[in-house]
């Protein structure tokens, strides 16, 4: 049976009044285990944007 079908109190993405799970399917690495469902911590691929600027200036 999926998540979704079921009740709130029987699985996180229970409940509502339509089949959609209502947050993020994935969720972070370090949450408590009965919060991880679904996609754990997905991995961030291609081109990595809004990094770190260098602020060190050559002299």
């Amino acid at each position: 049976v999926r998540g979704v079908a079921m009740n709130p109190v029987e699985h996180p993405h229970g409940g509502g009044n339509h089949q959609h799970i209502g947050k993020a399917s994935t969720v972070k690495r370090g949450t408590s285990a009965g919060r991880k469902i679904g996609l754990i911590a997905a991995r961030r691929t291609g081109r990595i944007r809004g990094g770190k600027t260098d602020t060190k200036k050559d002299d």
